[in-house]
């Protein structure tokens, strides 16, 4: 018992050692690459600390630690038996199971909690869809106005696609950070409280029409899918601007 309570012992201690070393080692680089970058050109002159954190996190042991603990022969070659062998097996299987459970259940939740922005793209998948939406609504309404503008005067059903798009430009421009405030944010909240609420009136509706036998069932499938992607346009819509 006790020899087995300090082969337990000397496995947390050298599994802790090594996870911290490995940490130092990591952030340690980082240090050093911001140093010399004074003196050199370096490909990243400020790795920061949140990368070189989840990089010595990942440092998980496994076949190689265990092969090179298998490697050990069992006697010298005098024959006596291999001095803490067992031990050293023991410690190798203690650090594997800890780095394996402990770092790598809790690495997702380290990366999610440093919430590292993609280099290849600096904006958030949020940002990146309120831009593209802002640029192909200005777009469209550029093209009508320019391009059929004598037209779609005329036309009540292009004004109406031009009172859509002018539309979607003023709530996407009203969540921008340079004009965001309370007010901003209290309106569109009403806003999607009270676009909610009738879509929810329109599928009330639906469920009371499936009833009808004069109305095919798909084609009341077919609106109950258009009303889901309304609702989710609408539950997506500025999530992070508005949070």
């Amino acid at each position: 018992t006790d020899g087995l309570r300090f082969a337990i012992i000397c496995g947390l201690v050298i599994a802790g050692s090594l996870i911290i070393l490995r940490l130092i080692c990591a952030l340690g680089a980082s240090a050093f690459t911001m140093f010399i970058s004074r003196f050199i050109t370096t490909a990243d002159p400020n790795p920061g600390w949140k990368g070189p954190l989840i990089f010595g996190w990942a440092g998980m042991r496994g076949v190689v630690s265990l092969a090179a603990a298998l490697s050990i022969p069992l006697t010298l070659s005098d024959g006596r038996a291999f001095p803490y062998r067992n031990l050293i097996l023991f410690i190798t299987f203690c650090v594997i199971l800890i780095t394996l459970v402990v770092q790598g259940l809790t690495l997702p939740a380290l990366v999610k909690w440093l919430n590292i922005p993609d280099p290849d793209y600096p904006l958030s998948n949020k940002k990146q869809e309120l831009l593209m939406r802002k640029e192909m609504s200005a777009a469209a309404l550029g093209m009508l106005r320019d391009k059929y503008g004598k037209e779609y005067q005329e036309n009540p059903w292009l004004l109406s696609l031009e009172s859509r798009y002018q539309g979607d430009l003023d709530m996407l421009g009203s969540t921008d950070a340079s004009s965001k405030g309370k007010n901003n944010v209290a309106h569109y909240k009403n806003y999607r409280r009270i676009a909610l609420d009738l879509l929810e009136a329109q599928r009330e509706l639906l469920q009371k029409l499936n009833k009808r036998d004069d109305l095919d069932e798909d084609i009341i499938k077919k609106f109950h899918t258009l009303l889901d992607m309304e609702e989710e346009k609408i539950r997506r819509q500025f999530e992070e601007e508005t949070a």
